[in-house]
């Protein structure tokens, strides 16, 4: 019995030791992963690599929060799928992210800087729109459900519409607490200045409140949401029609 209990516990730890293996094999491969597309970000978007303070340069690092915090979302860690940098500038606004088969790409304007003190600015707003996008990730899942209600015909184009920039609001509460919580803090102990009105601009913590300040003929949201919609729909009618005997 004793022989037996000991084969036992030798078993449970080599199944333990295994699994310890496994998960950090996969977590190695995440921090590879995050890693590998700050490289690619930075060397695209080299103005996100510095800062200045009084002039002189100063460089962001692996050691640094901001640094740490965007490529463990770039590995995954809040949504369980990895994302990728892109290096081309996106079509329609200052930065987007897009579906591809097994990832996200995450794509960022790319910075008009005419002076040295235009830098920081330009510094500062892209580390913003691209913390939003990685946050705006997170929202994957009910912007799937939203395009399936609208291909069902259970979501109006209205409805439609407020959906999504409900769900781009609630990144945008998300990109306030990082705010708060990450980039102040770092600021503090890298000695950067930063500029609020990068981060709080055009924000209203009221859904209602917020969306309130686009007029109704504007293209954000509803031109650019309801043109999402059509083309769903579109797609929708076109696929029924080729079903048809």
């Amino acid at each position: 019995m004793a022989t037996r209990r000991v084969l036992l516990l030798l078993t449970l730890l080599m199944v333990r030791s295994a699994m310890a293996q496994g998960l950090a094999t996969a977590e190695d491969a995440a921090q590879k992963w995050g890693l590998k597309q700050m490289s690619h970000m930075l060397a695209d978007r080299p103005v996100m690599k510095t800062f200045l303070i009084g002039g002189q340069t100063h460089w962001v690092t692996r050691e640094d929060t901001i640094w740490k915090w965007m490529a463990e979302r770039y590995a995954g860690k809040a949504t369980g799928f990895h994302a990728a940098w892109h290096e081309a500038p996106p079509t329609v606004s200052d930065a987007m992210h897009a579906y591809g088969e097994d990832k996200v790409y995450i794509y960022a304007e790319l910075p008009k800087v005419s002076a040295k003190h235009d830098h920081n600015h330009a510094f500062e707003r892209l580390w913003n729109v691209v913390v939003f996008e990685l946050l705006n990730m997170e929202n994957a899942q009910d912007f799937q459900n939203a395009d399936a209600l609208a291909r069902s015909g259970s979501l109006g184009r209205m409805e439609y519409i407020l959906k999504y920039a409900e769900l781009e609001h609630r990144a945008l509460g998300k990109t306030q607490a990082f705010f708060k919580d990450v980039w102040l803090p770092w600021c503090g102990t890298s000695g950067f200045k930063s500029d609020p009105r990068v981060w709080q601009q055009g924000y209203h913590p009221v859904f209602v409140n917020w969306v309130r300040q686009y007029p109704p003929d504007s293209w954000y949201p509803w031109q650019f949401y309801g043109k999402w919609f059509d083309e769903i729909k579109q797609a929708q009618k076109a696929k029924e029609q080729a079903a048809q005997p």
